[in-house]
Protein backbone atom coordinates (compact mmCIF):
# COMPACT_ATOMS: atom_id res chain seq x y z
CA UNK A 1 0.00 0.00 0.00
CA UNK A 2 1.45 3.37 -1.00
CA UNK A 3 0.08 6.38 0.85
CA UNK A 4 0.33 9.80 -0.72
CA UNK A 5 -0.88 11.60 2.44
CA UNK A 6 -0.84 10.75 6.16
CA UNK A 7 -2.38 12.61 9.09
CA UNK A 8 -1.62 11.70 12.73
CA UNK A 9 -3.18 13.33 15.79
CA UNK A 10 -2.65 12.58 19.47
CA UNK A 11 -0.40 9.53 18.99
CA UNK A 12 2.59 9.32 21.32
CA UNK A 13 4.70 12.49 20.96
CA UNK A 14 2.73 13.71 17.95
CA UNK A 15 0.15 16.35 18.76
CA UNK A 16 -0.77 16.93 15.12
CA UNK A 17 1.12 16.04 11.96
CA UNK A 18 0.20 15.95 8.29
CA UNK A 19 2.56 14.67 5.64
CA UNK A 20 1.62 14.97 1.98
CA UNK A 21 3.44 14.31 -1.25
CA UNK A 22 4.64 10.88 -0.16
CA UNK A 23 6.12 8.67 -2.85
CA UNK A 24 7.34 5.11 -3.16
CA UNK A 25 10.45 5.77 -1.04
CA UNK A 26 10.46 8.37 1.75
CA UNK A 27 13.16 9.38 4.20
CA UNK A 28 12.40 10.71 7.67
CA UNK A 29 15.28 12.47 9.42
CA UNK A 30 15.46 14.38 12.68
CA UNK A 31 16.94 14.54 16.14
CA UNK A 32 16.53 11.76 18.67
CA UNK A 33 13.10 11.66 20.29
CA UNK A 34 11.47 13.68 17.48
CA UNK A 35 8.78 11.02 16.73
CA UNK A 36 10.28 9.48 13.58
CA UNK A 37 9.60 5.97 14.89
CA UNK A 38 6.12 7.01 16.01
CA UNK A 39 5.29 8.02 12.43
CA UNK A 40 6.38 4.59 11.19
CA UNK A 41 4.39 2.86 13.94
CA UNK A 42 1.29 4.89 13.07
CA UNK A 43 1.61 3.83 9.42
CA UNK A 44 2.02 0.20 10.52
CA UNK A 45 -1.14 0.44 12.64
CA UNK A 46 -3.00 2.14 9.80
CA UNK A 47 -2.08 -0.58 7.30
CA UNK A 48 -3.88 -3.16 9.44
CA UNK A 49 -6.71 -0.92 10.60
CA UNK A 50 -8.94 -3.86 11.49
CA UNK A 51 -6.33 -5.83 13.45
CA UNK A 52 -6.43 -4.95 17.17
CA UNK A 53 -3.18 -6.86 17.83
CA UNK A 54 -1.02 -4.37 15.93
CA UNK A 55 -0.58 -2.10 18.95
CA UNK A 56 0.68 -5.09 20.93
CA UNK A 57 3.07 -5.90 18.07
CA UNK A 58 4.41 -2.34 18.16
CA UNK A 59 5.08 -2.72 21.88
CA UNK A 60 6.88 -6.00 21.24
CA UNK A 61 9.10 -4.29 18.64
CA UNK A 62 10.08 -1.79 21.35
CA UNK A 63 10.61 -4.56 23.90
CA UNK A 64 7.73 -3.32 26.07
CA UNK A 65 5.38 -5.53 28.05
CA UNK A 66 1.94 -4.15 28.85
CA UNK A 67 1.32 -5.86 32.18
CA UNK A 68 -0.46 -2.93 33.86
CA UNK A 69 -3.46 -0.95 32.56
CA UNK A 70 -1.82 2.47 33.04
CA UNK A 71 1.10 1.48 30.78
CA UNK A 72 -1.18 2.23 27.80
CA UNK A 73 -0.98 5.93 28.63
CA UNK A 74 2.25 6.26 26.63
CA UNK A 75 0.35 5.93 23.34
CA UNK A 76 -1.57 9.15 24.07
CA UNK A 77 -0.05 12.55 23.45
CA UNK A 78 1.07 14.15 26.74
CA UNK A 79 0.21 10.83 28.45
CA UNK A 80 -3.42 11.99 28.61
CA UNK A 81 -6.03 9.41 27.60
CA UNK A 82 -8.49 12.26 26.94
CA UNK A 83 -6.42 13.18 23.85
CA UNK A 84 -8.13 11.43 20.97
CA UNK A 85 -5.87 9.44 18.65
CA UNK A 86 -6.62 9.54 14.93
CA UNK A 87 -4.48 8.14 12.15
CA UNK A 88 -5.56 8.73 8.56
CA UNK A 89 -3.96 7.96 5.26
CA UNK A 90 -4.99 8.22 1.66
CA UNK A 91 -3.84 6.66 -1.55
CA UNK A 92 -4.78 7.79 -5.02
CA UNK A 93 -7.90 5.59 -4.86
CA UNK A 94 -8.78 4.98 -1.17
CA UNK A 95 -8.87 6.66 2.22
CA UNK A 96 -8.00 4.78 5.43
CA UNK A 97 -8.88 5.79 8.97
CA UNK A 98 -8.04 4.48 12.44
CA UNK A 99 -9.33 5.94 15.67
Amino acid sequence: MQFDKISIKGFRGIKSLEISGLSRVNLFVGKNNSSKTSVLEAVYILCGAYNPNLLINVDNFRGMILDEPNKLLYIFNDLDEKNEITIEGSTKTNKYFRQ
